[in-house]
């Protein structure tokens, strides 16, 4: 035989074996590729054995448990899932499913119902193969917890505890429900005796320490540290967990002791400078950070650019983005492709705080969460930006999915609670201040927050006593004193509240916050003068502007227009950009009653600031107020593609297109989507029931506005507004005496004109 054609019959042999391979064989070659590492080699040969039998359970397991490895949990839980359904009396197939999706289920407030039912299913699964199925049980108990049926939770642990004693996680679960629901002997000796045995499981500290943290068990809660260093030596986050306790508690010196000897043992600990460091970025402790970072970049050639990246962020935090961001240039230089880099010239970008660069920063950053999605710091980063470029709700949806992607990191919680409580939810912010102290039960920040939503929620008692508590363990902290004395002056105990305020402005008087207090102890007292004596005093030192800010604040209060004018235009001259400044003094001239100066300002806030959803309302506002009512129309359009959801611009623009002969079906749309949200808000029924008159329904209009008639008496609009109704029914007697009620409430020129001309109107 020739021997190309040899070739050809052995080519042939060799497909035709090929062929004949099972799904089997390539299972068992996906297992051999699995368990040398190499995950990419076996997902081809188990996407193989799946070609071959789309049936075959065992190869869309292995297919899934090899999508773990390569950190693709949606596609491995979509194997596993199929896996399971082909092999339901597989106990550890359905284990593995519910394991992937349960962390997802419990971390999500919403709790999903899809994740809800599959997790009934597998659990089902489970404990229909074996009844004593310790993870069938483990299971149910989360999912009876979630349905909030505790004492069935405890019951499913307690179960799954006496099949399979001393699982951590499950000890862990089970010990913080009992402690939450009135059993917390049983709970902490559960964690006790867990930590004797498994000495390395830092849950199980963490839970003691929140307990004996929440209990203000100060000694025990230091106790449970120590113990848990003294059991892990060689952890050296449990060390820098410990230092920060000591640090709350004002203990310097055992801080210090934790700090150097981790410092001086860097054969154990090789990344300490860079563990210590961040400890004292977190704790605003800059210098000795940035001293540590610099000492670690010589000493660490390889980590050299992690170094530099961090005294980058030194700087930044100082202010000094010059500094930081010649570092940026010589890690890029190294590695044009940094993302870190890239990022902190995003930031200096941000910073800058000229027109447009929050916008910039912010597609910046979007570009490296396009290209790293699973990153929790380009989230938080365009969060910030956002939000600094007028799109809070945008930026609050960022700073959630940086929680999600990273449940401990404190940044975006703050965050999150600040824009909360800078809308007004104090509700909300509370909830995610507690939950950040239960991540987080020493950090200041979240308690001083949530002290904050406790004054903004009338809640006085409950502010009093954790501003006791934390004075007495830092009598000298500055923002516990601000607050202390903000809540003496809620309570109207003015001469506590000054006596606060005049200590903190003494010991640092460049707090220009203190200084804000003494000024409103003085406005509160009305000591007028007073207040202007100390600011005028203070306008040379480094906080010159912030202190020329508050005094034309104080002028404006006072209805001094003009001179509040002046002092905006000397801070304008410094900030022509400052798209604030232009508001203020709009609304100063506003006062003044010069309304084209007020327009112009407003514009060039908006200019400066074009996405930002208060510009666009007060220019609306202020075009209404100088007859520009289509531009005004325009202006509200624009504020709802800002915020979809402002109630404000909704109300308005369906009031002015009602006016101005827009679309009814419009106007109506937008009056029942701000009515969903505020049902009770009285100028939005008025809207409404305009818009029946309009629509020429009148019973819906004359039911509408007598309620609101009735409701408010002496609001001269609606006793209008339900003259108009009457007069649509004919009701000429009950329409004149409305009309002349609302006379009586004194109503503005033009409304007392309409109501006049309907006056006219029935008399002839």
């Amino acid at each position: 035989m020739p021997r190309a054609a040899t070739l050809i019959v052995l080519f042939l042999l060799l497909f035709t074996v090929s062929c004949n391979r099972s799904s089997e064989y390539y299972v068992t070659r996906g297992e051999a590729f699995f368990q040398a590492g190499k995950y990419d080699d076996a997902q081809i040969a188990y996407g193989k054995a799946i070609q071959k039998n789309n049936q075959n359970g065992e190869a869309y397991f292995r297919m899934g448990l090899t999508e773990l490895k390569r950190g693709r949990a949606a596609d491995a839980y979509r194997a596993i899932s199929r896996a399971s359904d082909l092999l339901p009396r597989r106990e550890d197939i359905a284990n593995q499913a519910a394991e992937i999706i349960l962390p997802a289920y419990m971390s999500d407030r919403n709790r999903p119902k899809r994740l809800y039912d599959d997790l009934m299913k597998y659990s089902d699964r489970m404990l229909e193969v074996n009844k004593t199925s310790f993870d069938g049980l483990r299971i149910k108990g989360y999912l009876a917890l979630a349905d909030r049926k505790v004492a069935d939770a405890i019951k499913l642990f307690e179960t799954a505890n006496s099949i399979k004693p001393g699982q951590p996680g499950l000890i862990t679960i089970l010990a913080q429900i009992l402690i939450e629901n009135g059993r917390e002997a049983e709970g902490e000796k559960l964690l006790l005796d867990l930590i004797s045995h498994e000495k390395t499981y830092g849950p199980a500290y963490d839970l003691l320490y929140i307990r004996y943290t929440g209990l203000h068990r100060k000694d025990e809660a230091e106790r449970i540290l120590k113990e848990k260093v003294q059991n892990n030596p060689t952890n050296s986050a449990f060390a820098i967990q410990l230092a920060r306790q000591y640090f709350a508690s004002n203990q310097v010196q055992p801080m210090n002791e934790v700090i150097q000897r981790l410092l001086a043992d860097p054969k154990t600990f090789p990344d300490a400078r860079l563990q210590v460091g961040d400890f004292y970025v977190e704790h605003r402790k800059l210098d000795e950070a940035l001293k540590l970072f610099e000492e670690g970049s010589k000493a660490n050639p390889k980590q050299r650019t992690t170094y530099l990246k961090r005294m980058a962020g030194v700087w930044l935090a100082q202010g000094k983005g010059e500094q930081a961001g010649t570092l940026m240039t010589e890690v890029l230089k190294e590695d044009p492709q940094d993302e870190t880099a890239k990022g902190v010239q995003a930031s200096l970008r941000l910073a800058d705080g000229k027109p447009g660069s929050a916008d910039a920063a912010a597609a910046d950053f979007q570009k490296l969460v396009d290209a790293n999605p699973k990153q929790p710091v380009w989230r938080f980063n365009l969060g910030r930006s956002l939000v600094a470029a007028g799109k809070a709700d945008a930026g609050l949806a960022q700073f959630k999915e940086a929680i999600k992607l990273a449940p401990a990191s404190v940044e975006p919680r703050l965050a999150v609670i600040e824009i909360e409580q800078r809308k007004g939810d104090y509700a909300a912010s509370l909830v995610e201040a507690e939950d950040l102290l239960k991540v987080r039960p020493d950090f200041l920040p979240a308690q001083l927050l949530r002290i904050n939503a406790f004054m903004a929620m009338k809640n006085l008692s409950g502010a009093r006593t954790e501003l006791t508590r934390l004075e007495h363990l830092d009598p000298k902290n500055g923002e516990i004193q601000f607050l202390f004395g903000t809540l003496e002056l809620t309570e109207k105990r003015f001469d506590l509240a000054e006596t606060r305020f005049l200590k903190l402005h003494r010991t640092y008087p460049d707090n220009i916050r203190a200084l804000g207090g003494l000024v409103e102890v003085y406005v509160s007292t009305k000591r007028f003068d007073r207040a202007e004596n100390l600011l005028n005093a203070s306008l040379d030192t480094e906080s010159g502007d912030a202190v020329r800010l508050m005094l034309a604040d104080l002028y404006f209060r006072q209805t001094k227009y003009d001179a509040a004018i002046q002092q905006y235009q000397e801070l304008l001259k410094k900030q022509p950009g400052a798209a604030d400044l232009h508001a203020r003094i709009a609304v100063a001239y506003q006062g003044k009653g010069d309304g084209g100066a007020a327009l112009a300002s407003f514009r060039k806030a908006k200019e400066i600031k074009p996405n930002d959803l208060a510009a666009n309302v007060a220019l609306a506002q202020s075009l209404l107020l100088n007859g520009q009512k289509k531009e005004a129309i325009a202006t509200y359009r624009h504020a709802l593609e800002v915020n979809s959801n402002d109630v404000i611009s909704m109300n308005n623009l369906a009031s002015l297109l009602v006016e101005e002969g827009g679309n009814l079906e419009e106007a109506e749309s937008l009056t029942r989507r701000a009515l969903a949200k505020y049902p009770t808000q009285p100028n939005i029924k008025d809207t409404l029931g305009t818009i029946y008159l309009k629509k020429n329904l009148d019973d819906s209009a004359l039911s509408l506005f007598r309620g609101l008639a009735q409701e408010f008496p002496q609001n001269p609009t609606f006793r209008y507004h339900h003259g108009l109704a009457l007069l649509r029914k004919h009701d000429t007697t009950n329409a004149r005496q409305e009309f002349e009620a609302a006379l009586r409430f004194k109503p503005d020129p033009a409304l007392s004109a309409e109501i006049n001309t309907a006056l006219a109107g029935i008399a002839k």
